[in-house]
């Protein structure tokens, strides 16, 4: 096998690449792995390791040049490196150096790389394959020889639009459809153009290739989708039915939209054999994730909220106060259409499924009387079983519900609840419905990640004390909206330790109105961070 310098430096020259969506690789050593041979046809696999501890491969193949005379014995090379100025610099066995000059364009060397990772399980995909990797090669530093080319133009392509399909249509002539697909016109024909793969993820809900004339009029429609023996999609046009055609455009219908905006349409022939002379390459974000779809490889989201379910109990200060109609509505996205309070607010940023256990006027504790119902404590078991997270916000109503009680921010205080101590083993006390409560849920949800909101505007501020008392008493993390060295004071605070007059400040500032202090809209966007940073601790 003949490998001269020029091959042994494209290894440094491989991996001075940097691969978008794989993490930086500039700079890493190769190492000569495993060198096969078959034929005249040698494989020389490279390997290094990225930052994250992927460890990546690339092969280059080598054919044996013509047998000639045997040539004087000659020295070794003991290493070989690209200096600063992109100079091939070799050094021999006998420790001298020779400047092979500048590593550039010029280079003859063809690579054919094939990527994988063992992190990475981006096996088999070909880099030179470039439907699925497409390769985005910088213009002063590399060159593509041939192949290739994606005949898809997005630009002129419509999305929730099909083209009429009847003789001597337009092919602009056509009606909105929901989720149906036409890409732009791409010259064919049943001699030479007659065949193309395409990189559908799956098989669209319907798809036809429309047929047209040079003057854009309508010829015929087939559905011709295929796949071969590796499970690629491709249409061959050679035995249409159809009569003269010089153009086509595909016509489908998904709901998987990436399949429109990543599509890659090639001619049959070129498909994944596009050779590169390589300097640098660069593999953009998109044909990433399009080689992920083709894998079934799931994204994989470093938001640890991302699509998560998050059961939330709370009261009026969770649902919102304000009076029918006036309450602040989300207006986009997952809860488009909610009231504009902390638990949408979150969800609607981290794709969250919401168990909606909150209630104005709800309680944690249910009176011994039994006069009185819309309490957790009846509702505390209801919390689904794959459920990721809960939040508990209560005690407001419960000290309205307190022995001679004053207050109600106008909800029903029927029925008693005392305080009671912190052992209580029952539902009818404040004490006595957390631990009833928590003990059931550490039980019969033993992986559900617990976080205790200690309640603001509580009519005395031993709720607020006994809510930490038990969050403490059962190692359950907590905040206190009421202010302390770890969270914001927000509104209507009980807490001693806070000033007087930044109480009052906070409040008038976050109150509907001056006859309605439940949090206006600011306040639910203000604490829906401390409460999604909450949440990202449990």
């Amino acid at each position: 096998m003949a490998i001269d310098v020029i091959d042994v430096a494209l290894s440094n020259g491989y991996t001075d690449q940097e691969v978008a969506g794989g993490g930086a690789i500039k700079g890493k050593n190769a190492v000569v792995d495993n060198i096969s041979k078959s034929g005249k046809k040698n494989t020389v696999r490279f390997k290094w390791t990225l930052d994250n501890g992927t460890v990546l491969t690339g092969d280059m193949e080598v054919l044996d040049g013509e047998d000639g005379p045997k040539g004087d014995n000659g020295i070794g090379i003991k290493n070989v490196e690209i200096n600063s100025s992109n100079h091939l610099i070799v050094t021999y066995d006998d420790d001298t150096t020779e400047d092979a000059g500048e590593i550039g364009v010029g280079s003859d060397v063809e690579a054919n790389p094939t990527t994988t990772g063992t992190e990475a399980h981006l096996d088999s995909i070909e880099i030179d394959g470039v439907p699925f990797i497409n390769a985005k090669l910088d213009a002063d530093l590399a060159t593509v020889n041939r192949g290739g080319v994606n005949l898809f133009d997005i630009n002129n392509s419509k999305s929730n639009w099909k083209p009429t399909a009847a003789s001597g249509a337009a092919y602009s002539d056509g009606a909105t459809s929901n989720n149906s697909y036409t890409t732009n016109l791409i010259p064919a024909n049943k001699t030479d153009k007659s065949k193309f793969k395409i990189n559908f993820s799956s098989t669209p809900s319907y798809y036809r290739t429309f047929f047209y004339d040079s003057n854009q009029l309508w010829k015929g429609g087939a559905n011709n989708l295929q796949q071969d023996e590796d499970g690629l999609y491709y249409i061959d046009l050679s035995s249409s039915s159809v009569g003269a055609f010089t153009q086509i455009c595909l016509v489908f219908t998904t709901t998987n939209a990436s399949m429109y905006n990543n599509l890659v349409v090639t001619d049959y022939d070129s498909f994944g054999d596009a050779k590169t002379i390589i300097n640098d390459l660069y593999l953009s974000d998109k044909n990433v994730t399009m080689a992920k779809e083709r894998l079934g490889i799931p994204e994989i989201s470093d938001n640890v909220l991302e699509g998560k379910k998050w059961a939330v109990a709370g009261d009026s200060f969770t649902e919102g106060g304000w009076s029918s109609g006036e309450a602040p509505l989300i207006q986009s996205g997952k809860y488009a259409g909610q009231k504009a309070v902390y638990p949408y607010l979150i969800g609607n940023r981290n794709n969250m499924t919401i168990q909606n256990i909150f209630r104005a006027g709800r309680t944690l504790a249910h009176p011994s009387d039994d006069s009185f119902t819309n309490t957790f404590a009846d509702n505390y078991q209801s919390i689904d079983a794959d459920a990721d997270y809960l939040t508990i916000y209560l005690g407001i109503n419960d000290s309205h519900h307190r022995p001679n009680a004053y207050g109600s921010d106008g909800e029903d205080t029927t029925g008693e609840i005392t305080l009671g101590t912190i052992n209580d083993n029952t539902t009818a006390t404040f004490y006595g419905a957390w631990n009833v409560i928590l003990i059931w849920l550490i039980t019969n949800r033993p992986n559900l990640k617990i976080g205790i909101i200690a309640s603001n505007a509580c009519e005395t501020d031993d709720y607020r004390t006994a809510t930490i008392a038990i969050a403490k008493k059962y190692g359950i993390p907590y905040i206190d909206l009421n202010g302390d060295e770890r969270t914001p004071c927000m509104i209507r605070s009980t807490n001693a330790e806070v000033e007087s007059d930044i109480k009052t400040l906070r409040t008038n500032n976050w109150r509907i109105s001056s006859t309605n202090s439940h949090p206006n809209e600011a306040c639910h966007v203000y604490e829906s961070t401390i409460i999604e940073n909450f949440l990202r601790s449990l």
